[in-house]
């Protein structure tokens, strides 16, 4: 039995929950810049828990693809 899943990023080890965390921040920003483009994020009533749950099931959607058994 391993320990946990880690990343090897400029010599230093990272969680893979870190690194997941960050992808998912980082679409949700993605998601954002494109929602206003189109013009959705003006008819957003709740955009804080929209933005949240888009980087949420960014983060958990990149889990599942890099660590499916």
């Amino acid at each position: 039995m391993g320990g946990a899943p880690t990343f090897s990023i400029a010599g230093a080890y990272f969680p893979a929950w870190m690194v997941c965390l960050c992808l998912g921040i980082a679409s949700s920003l993605l998601g954002r810049v494109v929602f206003i483009a189109i013009g959705i994020d003006r008819l957003l009533p709740l955009k804080f828990a929209v933005y949240v749950s888009l980087g949420l099931l960014a983060g958990l959607a990149i889990w599942l693809w890099f660590f499916q058994q």
